[in-house]
């Protein structure tokens, strides 16, 4: 019988489709390992941090007061917002096809307008807009991959179509749906200093966002994504929008589905500098695990084949701080060793 760790396992049950992760009493690693990997996670600045397998809370830790913070999850929100946008299209606010212009006009980017006419929902879902992180033209759009924050502009679509704000309308939604009753949207003061910076006047309504997050909640989000989109017998996300976002978004990173990273690729591109990876992003994790990540070692890991979910909340683990960094694959030689023993 699998040894559960950290809680009074009666408190703790997480059946489908359950409103959120309950409470529960904290007990001691049960041996040397588990205490060794605690300390490791400790010493890599983790203060939060959460596993679920098969339904049920299996780990959950905390250190520093982060069971109840919620923090920036930085660009871990990203896959968030990729199943807002489902869900909008799921209640025909618009398609993945549509034009952005046809929602926010011309004069967002600085692209020329046939350019700029180009650009569609899925470019920007799939990192090809062809727009920098101030929404200047880099490339053409749906002709390379680039990582930057244009997908912000998402938002803005979403709050056009369904004339309310953001963090209202993810409540409604999703959120409050699934029990994410520490998570809310805040603007992003540095994106739009960075925005400003470049002295760029045709788009004022850009409305950056970050969305933060406890540990807790971040599983929780994770659980929907492993469940298919389902929660308390209610369908959230479709399954068709799932499929298409948990797969290669285009040829030129197969690695990235629609703001997912997704594992057992052979090849792929990586955040900030483009770099080609000739591997799996973390190769000593299970090939059809997807992720959220974020700046900071941000984690949300869902692994199907472990009917398994994953958070880790924090700060850097590395001075490598992009979405994802060496900590990935070192962690997860690190939970190889102690799942196994868990699991007997």
């Amino acid at each position: 019988m699998r040894k559960i760790i950290a809680m009074v396992l009666s408190a703790v049950l997480l059946l489908t489709g359950c409103n959120g992760i309950k409470e529960y009493n904290s007990s001691s690693p049960g041996d040397t390992k588990e205490q060794h990997f605690y300390d490791y996670l400790k010493k890599t600045n983790t203060t939060g941090f959460v596993i679920l397998k098969d339904h049920e809370v299996m780990m959950e830790q905390y250190w520093n007061g982060g069971a109840k913070e919620s923090g920036n999850i930085a660009s871990a929100g990203k896959s968030i917002c990729s199943i807002l946008v489902g869900i909008s299209i799921d209640k025909g606010y618009f398609k993945l096809e549509d034009k952005v212009t046809a929602y926010l006009g011309n004069g967002f980017s600085d692209m020329p307008k046939d350019m700029e006419d180009n650009i569609t929902i899925e470019n920007l879902l799939s990192m090809t807009s062809g727009l920098d992180d101030s929404l200047y033209g880099v490339f053409e759009p749906g002709k390379s991959w680039a990582y930057s924050d244009s997908w912000n502009l998402l938002f803005n679509i979403m709050e056009k179509t369904t004339k309310k704000d953001i963090h209202v309308y993810a409540k409604e939604v999703l959120l409050d749906k699934i029990g994410m009753n520490h998570s809310y949207y805040k603007s992003s003061k540095l994106q739009l200093y960075i925005f400003r910076q470049k002295n760029k006047p045709s788009f004022k309504d850009w409305k950056p966002y970050q969305l933060y997050s406890s540990t807790r909640d971040m599983a929780a989000f994770g659980q929907l994504v492993l469940q298919q989109g389902t929660w308390n017998g209610e369908r959230i996300i479709s399954k068709e929008y799932l499929e298409k976002a948990l797969k290669p978004s285009s040829p030129y990173n197969p690695a990235y589905g629609y703001l997912f990273w997704l594992n057992g690729m052979e090849n792929g591109l990586t955040p900030g500098n483009n770099q080609v990876l000739k591997k799996n992003i973390i190769p000593n994790a299970p090939k059809d695990l997807v992720a959220a990540l974020g700046f900071g070692d941000k984690k949300i890991y869902i692994i199907p084949s472990m009917n398994m979910v994953i958070a880790r909340s924090g700060g850097a683990a590395t001075d490598k701080k992009y979405a994802f960094t060496t900590f990935d694959n070192e962690l997860w030689e690190q939970l190889n060793g102690v799942l196994t023993r868990m699991e007997k």
